[in-house]
């Protein structure tokens, strides 16, 4: 019998080729129903039974960069791929969760249930955190759902999509679904899941996905393999100070690192800034204030708030069970609940680590407590800032001086110490961890607003401390020579000479016969510049 030629596709030649662009085969295409009509490529949508519904979106054909429409007024829609609508339908399926329509065929292809967003925050009914209905209609309780959004090539759009990827794994999470991130690895070009099939076949992407089935994948590789993997970059809840993982902030009592975390605490809840004006983003945050009551709390807030109103995305507890006996679980549940979670603060850690007991290795109990800590922030990608006091003899090591035994500061990913002498309005912030790089930052107290701010480095601020002590002298001694000075300033006189130097060139003190003066205040030649090493 001859052969009957099929229907040619209703589709230009142009979207057609756009469409084999994202590895659609004409099969697919036929089942969704797509077209070319009125100057625009059409994606019918589909109801669970498989019915095609009256909406539609379309890519038009305009000359600019593909954008998607659809009927004004219209509401919020998720596609539900056609080949797929079966699975949708069976609650044992796992279901895939992508970006636009021509992804989720692309999925579907492969045999996955899958669904596509017109976008990475268009899951949700506007002004709610609700789902739509397209996605309600889903039976998630007992699924495996994976999350597949684009590798774009934007910084910052990669950060939005890594807060809407955490969003909706917490609202599925709360409907009973297992949900999980599929990475895409990364380029100079934005690539979604239907390119990365395209350029590296299905099974490329199977692997991806067993990979993150198995955490034994995840902890288990060669190096080869390694070298192949996108990995996010880590969360920097304050860029180079504190990031993803578990942060020990470390003081004397009373020296106001208590202040310093509740600051922090408000500052990532509504978005804005902290310790003066580091910019960070915004995010859910758990405050554990175990050392305090109602009415502190509320006094301390109204302090930092200074008039403006309370974030809404900032939770505060004053009482959570010890680790040993279901704080952990207690705080996964608020992760869990969570549209966005970025942040959790103890206050302090004695107030939740388990009771030690005296037969018991101390080291290994301190190790596991704040190794507790940290493999929540590791499993949530989220951090964690744990206030803890140091010893009341110094080390010859700062860290010694971390109160406990070192599995504490072993455990942790970052340490931050903050020293200043009781009275006084300065301080000195030690920085050192795994991803950040270790440093001293020099941090002012203000007791009016009663926050802290960022002065400098604090090697920049001990060298503007010494021009200040040479120009103090100059102005209440006389001119003096380098030799004259340093006997003075109890110096070694050679660095006298170097900063005598490098004073003189900034305009800052003058020469006559060997001897230095002060020259007149001059507010174009600060005391310090950043970055010259006087020390």
């Amino acid at each position: 019998m001859p052969k009957v030629n099929p229907t040619p596709l209703p589709l230009s030649a142009a979207d057609l080729e756009n469409l084999r662009e994202s590895g659609l085969t004409e099969a697919t295409i036929r089942l969704a129903r797509l077209r070319t009509e009125g100057g625009a490529l059409v994606f019918p949508y589909f109801d669970l039974d498989g019915t095609v519904n009256c909406f539609a979106r379309r890519r038009p054909h305009n000359g600019k960069p593909a954008k998607y429409v659809q009927p004004p007024g219209s509401p919020v829609r998720a596609y539900r791929a056609p080949a797929t609508l079966a699975k949708l339908r069976d609650c044992k399926s796992d279901v895939y969760i992508t970006e636009g329509e021509k992804k989720a065929l692309a999925l579907s292809q492969l045999g996955f249930a899958s669904v596509g967003l017109g976008g990475f925050w268009s899951a949700y009914q506007p002004g709610t955190k609700e789902l739509i209905e397209d996605l309600a209609s889903i039976v998630w309780a007992g699924r495996t759902v994976y999350i597949v959004f684009d590798n774009d090539a934007k910084p910052q759009t990669r950060r939005d999509a890594e807060a809407a990827r955490r969003r909706l794994a917490g609202v599925l999470r709360r409907a009973g679904a297992k949900a999980h991130q599929v990475y895409l690895p990364g380029g100079a070009d934005k690539q979604g899941v239907d390119d990365f099939i395209v350029a590296r076949g299905a099974d490329a992407f199977r692997v991806l996905v067993e990979r993150t089935k198995s955490k034994a994948n995840e902890s288990r590789f060669t190096a080869a393999q390694l070298m192949e993997m996108d990995l996010p970059e880590p969360l920097c809840i304050i860029p180079g100070i504190i990031a993803e993982g578990l942060n020990l902030l470390v003081s004397r009592p009373k020296m106001g690192k208590s202040w310093m975390a509740f600051a922090i605490c408000i500052a990532i809840a509504r978005g804005g800034t902290v310790l003066g004006n580091v910019q960070v983003e915004q995010g859910d945050v758990l405050y554990l204030a175990l050392e305090d009551n109602r009415r502190r709390l509320k006094n301390r807030l109204a302090k930092l708030l200074a008039g403006e109103a309370a974030p809404e995305s900032l939770t505060l507890w004053t009482i959570c069970p010890r680790m040993d006996e279901g704080g952990v679980e207690e705080m996964q549940k608020w992760i869990d609940a969570a549209d966005d979670p970025k942040l959790i603060v103890v206050d302090t850690l004695a107030k939740i680590k388990k009771r030690g007991t005296k037969q018991g290795d101390r080291y290994a109990e301190d190790y596991e407590d704040v190794g507790q800590l940290k493999a929540l922030a590791d499993d949530n990608d989220l951090s964690i800032i744990v206030n803890h006091h140091v010893r009341k003899m110094q080390g010859d090591d700062i860290l010694d001086e971390v109160s406990g035994t070192i599995g504490i500061t072993g455990a942790a990913d970052t340490i931050l110490i903050l020293k200043r002498e009781r009275g006084q309005h300065d301080a000195c912030l030690h920085v050192t961890g795994r991803d950040v790089d270790e440093r001293e930052i020099g941090l002012k107290w203000d007791a009016q607003s009663c926050q802290w701010s960022i002065m400098g480095l604090a090697d920049t601020l001990r060298m503007s401390a010494k021009r200040q002590m040479i120009l103090d002298t100059l102005r209440a001694e006389g001119p003096a020579s380098p030799k004259e000075l340093a006997a003075i300033l109890e110096w070694e006189e050679n660095n006298v000479k170097q900063l005598l130097f490098k004073m003189r060139k900034d305009g800052q003190v003058k020469s006559n016969s060997g001897k230095y003066e002060a020259c007149n205040d001059n507010p174009d030649n600060p005391v310090t510049e950043p970055g010259e090493d006087e020390r």
